[in-house]
């Protein structure tokens, strides 16, 4: 295509694209030892994997995918992180293709890794009613943004309102995914410290957000007018790519308790007691031998069982009604609790 001159005062020999391709490959790096990790902790504290889980996964390589086309095939033959004027001839054909990738790549993987962290929450969660309803809500928001992207437009919108309308519902469900299960461990029967531990785990996905709202900043003042794209461009491109892997990475956070737990050396299971003897409600006859075997032996507990028995101390001690109870070798034994699910056996 014809260029106007270059402005005066542009330096045509500069070149971001080393910034680029580092930032795009150090994040994703960490999100596969992040999801590599996930699995490793599941398998040490001998818990079965679930959705949660499994759904991280077709995230993680959507994102590969994104990560080459963006930090590669835009870099090289996009010319995206140099002056227009010096940027391959190929540099029209691939941006325009690439961005439209990323941007559906982008969409999907958020749409994804949240429906894992929604899955973990239930997992972790579904006692409380409000809980679930929250969880089916954030669902049901979070398919119907997906599905925004495959929608034909017939209207002509400023870009900038295309821009806010997009990544304005993303943050506001990325705040909602923060807040949902903080109400619910400050109402376990736990101690402080717990409490402050496992509301910053799950506060660790505050970064993603943050990452979006600058997205949305760089978005906002990016030069559409411009003729010298591929260098305006740059910083949205890192962004985008970056809070992908980000996301997935705080997805799989929450999990990791048990690699920090031995590398830290120090198991979070007394080893004079039986974990029966401090988790008596858990070792009942009304979950399954699996779960009861974990409570009950005297190896390391994982955190998924820490808190799920924490939740059911507080339903008993709050719904009595709901529960039936009877002394068993010296402690509680729940024969039967209404409000928690099947799942969560299999969890």
């Amino acid at each position: 295509m014809s260029l106007p001159r270059p402005p005066a005062g542009i330096n045509l020999q500069d070149n971001q694209q080393p910034e680029i391709t580092a930032a795009i490959f150090t994040t994703w790096t960490l999100a596969v030892i992040a999801v590599g990790l996930r699995f490793a902790a599941r398998l040490l504290s001998k818990a079965s994997l679930w959705w949660d889980d499994w759904l991280i996964l077709p995230s993680l390589i959507i994102q590969t995918a994104q990560s080459f086309i963006c930090g590669v095939w835009m870099v090289k033959d996009g010319g995206v992180g140099k002056h227009i004027w010096v940027a391959p001839s190929s540099t029209d054909t691939v941006f325009y293709k690439g961005l439209f990738i990323a941007e559906i790549a982008y969409a999907t993987i958020l749409a994804i890794a949240k429906f894992s962290i929604l899955a973990m929450y239930w997992r972790l969660f579904n006692a409380e009613r409000s809980v679930r309803i929250s969880i089916y809500s954030l669902a049901v928001i979070t398919m119907c943004l997906w599905l925004m992207m495959f929608i034909e437009a017939h209207c002509h919108l400023n870009p900038r309102t295309t821009f806010i309308g997009s990544a304005v519902p993303n943050i506001v469900t990325d705040v909602a995914l923060l807040c949902l299960p903080v109400r619910v461990i400050w109402g376990l029967h736990s101690n402080l410290s717990q409490k402050i531990t496992l509301t910053s785990i799950f506060l660790m996905g505050s970064l993603a957000t943050a990452i979006s709202i600058v997205r949305l900043a760089y978005l906002l003042n990016l030069g559409l007018t411009s003729v010298d794209f591929t260098w305006n461009f740059r910083q949205t491109l890192i962004l985008t790519v970056v809070e992908s892997n980000i996301v997935i990475i705080c997805a799989c956070l929450p999990c990791l308790r048990p690699i920090l737990s031995l590398v830290r050396n120090s198991p979070t299971s007394s080893k004079t007691r039986s974990n029966c003897d401090r988790y008596p409600l858990a070792a009942s006859s009304s979950f399954s031998s699996h779960r009861r075997a974990m409570f009950c032996g005297k190896g390391r507990l994982n955190h998924d069982d820490i808190i799920f028995n924490s939740l059911l101390e507080t339903r008993v001690n709050e719904h009595p009604e709901e529960v039936n109870i009877s002394n068993h070798d010296g402690g509680l034994a729940v024969h039967e609790m209404k409000s928690l699910s099947p799942e969560r056996d299999g969890a």
